[in-house]
């Protein structure tokens, strides 16, 4: 049963009370008591049940007349809440259609309810993304305009949202000044700099994203291991670009004696003193490098020093073979070794079995060149074939049967 508005209420209930007080005073005739009262020349004499009635009629008059004056504040109120549910109910749609793609509909849902909304900046930032999803960054920015002038207050969220839309577009400078305007405005935000090292790195700028590595270890912006490999990333695409060979150098010594330690710098070090003509130099480092700490990621390099004497080279590496066990890098620096010294039948051998434990497109296409050298044309397609395979990821990278078993 719904609820009665409050003045039908008032109203039945004043008829109530004076229905009820006609029937008491039916009841007590003349014994219903008298009462007179006096006020400034004026004189009311009732009986004591129409005093009573005066008195309820008064209480639901007075009661009637303030509900009445309240009404356009409560029908505001309600018009208000009515607008707001409406609004909530958008946003959760609109919300939904950026889940699902449907980008057009769920800008329109968005920005329809903005100035209805509880939460407008939640409407105007998914309407953003929903805009760039289409292409419109002119609309894009407008609704990211709209943002700041609704909620000023939520100025960092905003840029954050900028720079993060600008760099998904490729708008690299846009959003390189959007993330130091919020430098400037909050420093060391910790989102501000993973967007700047996603940024530093779309835009292969070493330097910078070295240079921006301190920052992230003094706000953990990520965890240690992730700060870790981005600056062994930053630190090794600057030697591998290095343009001289002094270049080079002084990148290397740039380096503090812990962070020259990683193998992956070593070789990246030991790869360009090579380009530069410096093998022996690189393979005193290599080798150092190697008594120090056995590590699989230098071998490459040091199959890779092609002024040295392939022989003794090899002779190393099959002491290596048997010291540290036939591990499928190792064996694809061996096939690589005798090939250079001219031994197809041992460098087949090799190839072969770092294949069988774990096939990669390098070693497919090691494999590839000496059937060719040997001149079977058809092992060497197929080699090739399945290099480009596994490279395009149409075959999964497990062990494998040795290559020469039929």
């Amino acid at each position: 049963m719904s609820k009665l508005p409050r003045p039908i209420f008032y109203f039945l209930m004043l008829l109530l009370a004076i229905v009820l007080a006609a029937i008491i005073n039916s009841m007590f005739g003349e014994d219903a008591g008298y009462v007179k009262m006096q006020w400034r020349g004026r004189v009311l004499q009732t009986s004591f049940i129409g005093l009573l009635m005066i008195f309820t009629a008064l209480y639901f008059l007075i009661r009637a007349t303030v509900h009445f004056f309240r009404m356009p504040k409560k029908f505001g109120q309600k018009v208000k809440e009515i607008n707001q549910n409406s609004a909530r109910k958008r946003l959760t749609q609109g919300m939904i259609d950026v889940s699902e793609g449907n980008f057009s509909q769920a800008e329109k849902r968005l920005t329809k309810s903005a100035n209805k909304s509880e939460t407008p900046l939640l409407n105007y930032l998914n309407a953003a993304r929903a805009a760039q999803a289409q292409g419109k960054s002119d609309r894009r920015d407008k609704w990211l305009k709209q943002a700041y002038e609704n909620t000023p207050e939520a100025a960092k969220a905003i840029l954050l949202t900028q720079a993060e839309l600008q760099l998904e577009a490729d708008e690299f400078e846009l959003s390189l000044a959007t993330l130091q305007k919020l430098e400037e405005l909050s420093p060391g935000h910790k989102q501000s700099l993973r967007l700047q090292a996603k940024l530093y790195d779309r835009l292969e700028d070493w330097s910078q994203l070295r240079d921006l590595v301190p920052k992230l270890r003094q706000y953990k912006s990520f965890t240690k291991e992730s700060i870790d490999k981005i600056s062994l990333t930053a630190n090794t695409e600057i030697l591998i670009d290095a343009a001289t060979l002094e270049e080079l150098n002084s990148s290397w010594i740039a380096l503090d004696k812990t962070t020259r330690a990683q193998a992956k710098l070593i070789a990246a070090y030991a790869s360009g003193l090579i380009n530069f003509g410096e093998a022996k130099q690189a393979e005193t480092i290599v080798n150092s490098a190697l008594k120090k700490h056995w590590d699989e990621d230098l071998l490459d390099c040091y199959a890779n020093l092609t002024e040295m004497d392939s022989s003794k080279q090899l002779a190393q590496v099959e002491k290596w073979l048997k010291k540290h066990g036939e591990s499928p890098t190792l064996l694809q620096v061996a096939a690589k070794l005798c090939m250079r010294a001219k031994l197809w039948g041992k460098a087949r051998s090799y190839i072969e079995a770092s294949l069988a434990i774990e096939a990669t497109p390098e070693r497919y296409q090691l494999h590839g060149e000496l059937m060719q050298q040997l001149g079977d044309v058809g092992l060497a397609s197929d080699a090739f074939k399945k290099g480009l395979q596994l490279l395009t990821g149409k075959v999964s990278n497990k062990i494998l049967p040795a290559l020469s078993e039929k």
